[in-house]
């Protein structure tokens, strides 16, 4: 747990020094790629406008980047990670700003993750309520895996229904993923999820109550 928290510091603390960098670079009006005299010559190494034999000295060229370049970032993120792309390489090609913006987003997302995961863990009735109020840092949790669920036939009206989703903290998440698919002595050498193969929608609730205890989500 403190390992976790302490790489997500890290990578926050990376973050902000890369937009700091960024916003640097774009008060400088300094683009790497703008061609610069040969080295070897008297102005070697200088910024150059291009021309032949042209040397621009202190010249250099700024940005062009407007306020209407500066794209609007939602006050909730996309729900879908191919969203998410899409916004993340657009602001990436824009402007050293706009990857000034993405980079705040992503620190707000890290610590929101970070913050949640040391929760305390809740009654399954209070996870239940929370599911019909999504927020920043957690995800909607089937207790009963949807996928395999459907899988083996049961009616999406049992999948989605309020009992059986519940809103945990996002790496609770991740790690109750990871335990049901890797193999595991107690069933057999099989993991949790191909256990649960054909097996009746009770054993799997169960189970699925036993995984968000084992991780510290309900009480």
């Amino acid at each position: 747990m403190e390992t976790r928290l302490v790489l997500t510091v890290r990578i926050a603390a990376l973050l902000v020094r890369q937009a700091h960098f960024d916003l640097l670079l774009h008060k400088a009006g300094f683009r790497p790629d703008e061609p610069r005299v040969p080295a070897g010559t008297p102005d070697g190494g200088q910024w150059t406008d291009g021309g032949a034999g042209a040397s621009s000295g202190r010249y250099r060229r700024p940005l062009l980047v407007s306020d209407d370049d500066i794209p609007d970032i939602p006050d909730r993120p996309p729900l879908r990670p191919r969203d998410r792309y899409a916004i993340a390489r657009f602001l990436l090609r824009r402007s050293p700003l706009g990857r000034a913006a993405l980079t705040a987003w992503r620190i707000y997302e890290l610590a929101s993750d970070a913050l949640a995961y040391f929760d305390e863990p809740e009654t399954l009735e209070e996870l239940q309520k929370a599911a019909k109020e999504p927020k920043r840092g957690y995800d909607i949790h089937h207790i009963v895996e949807q996928t395999p669920g459907r899988r083996d036939g049961f009616p999406e009206s049992w999948i989605n229904s309020p009992e059986n989703t519940v809103r945990i903290p996002r790496f609770k998440h991740w790690e109750i993923n990871r335990w049901y698919s890797k193999p595991d002595e107690e069933f057999g050498g099989l993991s949790p999820r191909d256990y649960l193969r054909g097996k009746s929608w009770q054993e799997r609730y169960e189970m699925g109550l036993r995984a968000l205890k084992k991780f510290g989500v309900l009480k």
